[in-house]
């Protein structure tokens, strides 16, 4: 998979509440909460990451 991304890390509670996050570690691509309040295993990040990007 070649993805040509961006990344930010926000640690600001009150940011995150804005997000519509509740729980962490959390993932958003294109402004879509993909992923919260733990963390997956490699073969299923590649799914979240293939179903995001396949579009």
């Amino acid at each position: 998979m070649n993805l040509n991304y961006r990344y930010e890390l926000i640690e600001n509670p009150k940011i995150l509440s804005e997000l519509g996050i509740n729980k962490t570690p959390a993932m958003m691509i294109n402004g879509k909460i993909v992923l919260e309040g733990r963390v997956p295993n490699f073969l299923e990040m590649i799914e979240i990451l293939n179903k995001a990007f396949s579009k």
